[in-house]
């Protein structure tokens, strides 16, 4: 966990140093998803709105939350701070992120506090949002559990090309 926390500011260090090469006032950057599972210990970290997946006996978890503009949103609405006629019209740039790595300081992140135990038949799955945005979880469920890692990358990637416009990146691994 150490490691993921520290390689955090040096990686939007460098992300912000290539950007102060190019364009000061430029405000892209990138997201973050990596994984470390050894002996059946799964760690991550996430900045920005790659999704985590665990697949377990037919079932799909998500891991990580979506550091978008719709997490300070809907924690606003928790509070009770706002009312619905607000979140609908701030709903608008739901999808914006709020944090990743370029950002210059990121404050919001997921790390996990303690190793999640994997188990022989889990499936991880790591994806940008041009797959979950074009396949709801369900979807992704029926078209990876049980798979062969590489069929279930190409059943993903042919439907979420059909359907949504945007790159993707998907890795699978089969827990044994």
């Amino acid at each position: 966990m150490d490691f993921f926390i520290g390689a955090i500011d040096i990686l939007d260090e460098k992300v912000l140093s290539i950007k102060g090469g190019v364009n000061p006032e430029l405000s892209a950057g990138t997201t973050i998803l990596t994984v470390a599972l050894r002996g059946g210990e799964l760690n991550w970290l996430s900045v920005g709105d790659s999704r985590l997946y665990i697949i377990r006996g037919g079932n799909i978890a998500r891991a990580t939350r979506d550091h978008n503009y719709f997490l300070s949103l809907n924690e606003i609405m928790k509070a009770g701070a706002k009312n619905k006629e607000w979140f609908d019209k701030e709903a608008k740039r739901g999808e914006q992120l709020i944090s990743y790595i370029g950002v210059g300081g990121v404050r919001i992140f997921d790390v996990n506090d303690a190793p999640f135990r994997t188990v022989s038949g889990d499936t991880v799955l790591l994806c940008t949002d041009g797959l979950y945005r074009a396949l709801s979880d369900a979807e992704i469920l029926r078209r990876s559990d049980g798979r062969d890692p590489g069929a279930a990358i190409e059943l993903l990637f042919d439907e979420s090309k059909r359907r949504f416009d945007d790159n993707t990146t998907c890795i699978i691994i089969n827990c044994e």
